[in-house]
C-alpha cells in the first residue's frame, strides 16, 4: 500500500461527515508525516491528519493524554477571555473507536485535527515582518498555560538538556556505525568546546535561580498560524512537546528558527541589522504578553537561551546525521549535516552579536515594563554570563 493510500485508509478511521476524502501531503516538518484531508463532495470539510513518529515519541498514549489535557485547558482560558477556541487552539477529531488516535496494522499511530480556516504558517520572509506578532503568540501561549494544574507527562525526558545532548553526540561520534564520523571531526569539536557553557542555563534552573514553567518547547516560527486577511496570529500548533521547561528557551528557539534561515548567506561576521531588529521585535511581542509574571532573572537569560538552543539544535542535527537520520527526516545523505552547519554558523554570529542582542532585549523589556510603571532592566548583571 502506498503512502497516500495508507493515509487515506487512516483518515477513514476518524469521525468524518462523509466516507470519501482527498489526501495531499502538507507542510515540511522534520518529525511527523502530515496530510491535508478534505471531504467530498463540496462543500468540503478540511482536516489535518498526522502519522506520529514513534521513533521520536514511543509513548503515543502519553503524548495524546497530554494533548487532550492541554487543549482542554486552553479552551477554558480562551473562552474566559472572550476568544474563539475553535479558531484559537487545536481541535482533535475522535477515532471511530472513541479515542483520539488510531493504530494501524503496522503499529503506526495516526491522529486528526480540524483544519483552521483561512490561516496558514508563514514563510521565513513573512516571519521577519511578523516577528512581533509571532513573539506575542508564543508569549500568550505560555501565559495561558501559566495556571494549568493538569498533570503533563514528560514525554521527552531531558529534551532541552543541552549538555546531555552533547554527550550523546560524543557517543554517536565514537560509535562510527554509519561511517560518517570521519568527515565531521571539526563539527563535533565545535560543539564539544562549548559543552561547559551549554549547561549553564540548566544549572540556573536546577539551582532555583530561574523558574521552570509549562512551555511549548518547539517554537519554530511556522508553529504559529497567521490569519490570511488580518495578518494577526491565530493559533499556536504542534503541541507534542509541551512540558515543564525554561521559558526563555521558547523565545530563543523562535529567534533561532527565523535567524538560521534569514541570516544564511549574509556577509557580516555577526547578525545583520535586519536580524537584530527582528530579534528585538520578537522579544517585544513575547515580553508584552508575559509582562507581570515573567521574572527579571528570566529576561536576563533570553540571549543566553537563544545561543544555547541554537547550539543544541545544531548538535541534534549532527547526532541525527551520525546515527542514520532516524530522528530528523532527511531526503539526502548530508541534509542533517547541512542543517547542523547552518546552526553552528548562527552560533558564531550570535557570539559576535551578544552586546547588540542584549541591548535589543533591554529596549523590549523597557517598553513592556513602562506600560506597567517600572523601568528596571535586569540585563547588565548577566552580560559576562552571556558571553561565557
Amino acid at each position: 500500500m502506498g503512502v497516500n493510500e495508507r493515509a487515506e485508509s487512516a483518515a477513514l478511521r476518524f469521525v468524518l461527515p462523509t466516507s470519501a476524502v482527498t489526501i495531499a501531503p502538507l507542510g515540511n516538518g522534520h518529525i511527523h508525516d502530515t496530510y491535508a484531508v478534505a471531504t467530498v463532495p463540496a462543500p468540503s470539510s478540511e482536516y489535518v491528519l498526522q502519522r506520529i513518529n514513534r521513533h521520536v515519541f514511543p509513548d503515543v498514549a502519553a503524548v495524546m493524554r497530554n494533548l487532550v489535557r492541554i487543549i482542554a485547558h486552553l479552551d477554558r482560558r480562551i473562552v474566559r477571555t472572550g476568544g474563539d477556541p475553535a479558531r484559537e487552539t487545536l481541535s482533535l477529531i475522535p477515532a471511530l473507536e472513541g479515542d483520539f488516535f488510531w493504530v494501524d496494522d503496522a503499529g503506526d499511530a495516526w491522529r486528526m485535527f480540524r483544519r483552521i480556516d483561512a490561516a496558514r504558517s508563514p514563510s521565513v520572509a513573512e516571519a521577519l515582518g511578523l516577528a512581533r506578532e509571532i513573539g506575542a503568540a508564543f508569549g500568550r501561549f505560555v501565559r495561558l498555560l501559566s495556571d494549568c494544574r493538569e498533570p503533563v507527562s514528560e514525554v521527552l525526558p531531558g529534551f532541552h538538556d543541552t549538555r546531555n545532548r552533547i554527550r550523546l553526540l560524543q557517543e554517536a561520534f565514537d560509535d562510527h556505525r554509519t561511517g560518517r564520523g570521519q568527515t565531521v571531526r571539526s563539527d563535533a569539536d565545535f560543539a564539544l568546546q562549548r559543552a561547559e557553557r551549554a549547561g549553564r542555563l540548566g544549572e540556573l534552573a536546577q539551582g532555583g535561580i530561574i523558574p521552570t514553567r509549562l512551555i511549548h518547547n518547539d517554537t519554530k516560527y511556522d508553529n504559529v498560524l497567521i490569519d490570511e486577511v488580518s495578518r494577526r496570529a491565530v493559533c499556536v500548533i504542534d503541541l507534542d512537546t509541551v512540558m515543564s521547561g525554561i521559558a526563555p528557551l521558547d523565545l530563543g528557539d523562535c529567534a533561532r528558527s527565523i535567524l538560521v534561515e534569514s541570516e544564511r548567506g549574509t556577509r557580516e561576521p555577526g547578525l545583520s541589522k535586519d536580524g537584530v531588529n527582528a530579534f528585538e521585535r520578537l522579544a517585544a511581542g513575547f515580553l508584552a504578553e508575559t509582562s507581570g509574571w515573567f521574572t527579571a532573572s528570566e529576561v536576563a537569560q533570553i540571549v543566553p537561551a537563544t545561543w544555547t538552543v541554537t547550539l543544541e539544535c545544531g548538535v541534534r542535527f549532527l547526532t541525527a546525521h551520525l546515527t542514520g537520520d532516524a530522528y530528523f527526516k532527511a531526503k539526502k545523505p548530508e541534509e542533517n549535516l547541512s542543517r547542523c552547519r547552518q546552526h553552528f554558523e548562527l552560533v558564531r554570529r550570535l557570539e559576535t552579536s551578544l552586546p547588540q542582542l542584549e541591548d535589543a532585549v533591554g529596549r523590549a523589556w523597557r517598553v513592556s515594563q513602562h506600560s506597567r510603571g517600572s523601568g528596571t532592566i535586569p540585563l547588565q548583571q548577566d552580560r559576562g554570563e552571556a558571553r561565557g
